[in-house]
């Protein structure tokens, strides 16, 4: 047959109280979006999985169905708001009750939109080595919804462009930054950072980078390193390497081209960090573990001693 007329998009309306729902094709998929209203909980989302033994949740954030058949997998779900021009991620997992399976959102802005949906997009990223073998890896959004991703790179190959800060790798293991296309489709910038040393801790099982975006557009980046010649820039709070493993914070212009300010920060002792993030003022705000009692505290703090092994600082 021919000439038979095709949609890409199919809108269902409310299937549950304020929360619609519409189907959109991508290449041989069919992917569920679900729009949950201003003021509507999103936890009303339930939905049968019929023909399954078994539904799970995977460690890594995927439903999974145990059928006769074998394992049917579904991927992790997404969810984000888009308000004032930006998308904003919001943390989505899903929730099993039997043969049911629903999302356990995260904190949202309740007076705006919200959407759920699974993954829509996915693509490989990286060179010849074991990109992002054990330290993970952080992705954020910038206002036009390209997507940021850090990670650590062993690769002499990993994907760089032109004009960026660091198109080369400096040790054995890099921090690298790219941002991707909303589709995936393509790399549209790519850096390494790093000194001489390894950088984001490998082979160590933690030490990844975090990331956040700005108002200006400016990449913050927290991670860990274990270089001396880690780069930093004149009049930051320290630019000295502490030893052991430091923390660093570096800010990369949005294009990736030009580092803005760097610092280490830490003690003698073993450092890592685990999330970023930013407020109006454009305060970086830090949260991870030492195992050095001197590390820098402040006066007042809530906590100004060493309480134990690993203890979280900030």
């Amino acid at each position: 047959e021919s000439n038979i007329p095709t949609c890409r998009r199919v809108d269902l309306g409310q299937v549950y109280p304020g929360v619609g729902l519409r189907l959109e094709a991508h290449h041989n998929n069919v992917e569920k979006l679900f729009a949950v209203h201003p003021g509507v909980d999103p936890s009303l989302i339930r939905l049968e999985v019929e023909g399954a033994d078994d539904l799970r949740v995977s460690e890594d954030g995927r439903l999974e169905a145990v059928t006769p058949l074998g394992l049917v997998c579904f991927t992790a779900p997404v969810a984000y708001q888009e308000y004032a021009g930006e998308v904003v991620p919001v943390e989505v997992t899903y929730v099993v009750e039997g043969d049911r399976y629903g999302f356990k959102v995260g904190e949202y802005n309740p007076c705006q939109p919200l959407t759920i949906d699974p993954l829509l997009a996915s693509t490989f990223l990286g060179g010849s080595g074991d990109d992002c073998s054990s330290s993970g890896m952080s992705a954020a959004f910038d206002s036009s919804g390209n997507i940021y991703v850090a990670s650590v790179s062993p690769s002499l190959d990993y994907p760089t462009t032109i004009g960026v800060y660091d198109d080369s790798i400096g040790g054995s293991h890099d921090i690298v930054v790219s941002l991707l296309s909303p589709d995936l489709s393509g790399v549209l910038i790519s850096t390494y950072l790093g000194g001489s040393g390894v950088d984001g801790n490998e082979p160590k099982p933690r030490g990844g980078p975090a990331i956040a975006v700005d108002d200006n557009g400016n990449l913050f980046i927290a991670g860990v390193t274990q270089s001396s010649d880690f780069p930093y820039t004149s009049g930051v709070y320290d630019s000295t390497y502490n030893g052991d493993a430091d923390l660093f914070v570096s800010v990369l212009s949005g294009d990736l081209s030009t580092l803005i300010a760097s610092t280490y920060l830490g003690s003698s002792g073993y450092e890592e960090v685990n999330s970023v993030a930013l407020n109006g003022n454009g305060h970086v705000y830090l949260a991870g573990c030492t195992r050095e009692s001197t590390f820098p505290i402040t006066a007042g703090a809530y906590q100004g001693n060493y309480a134990g092994t690993g203890g979280m600082p900030w």
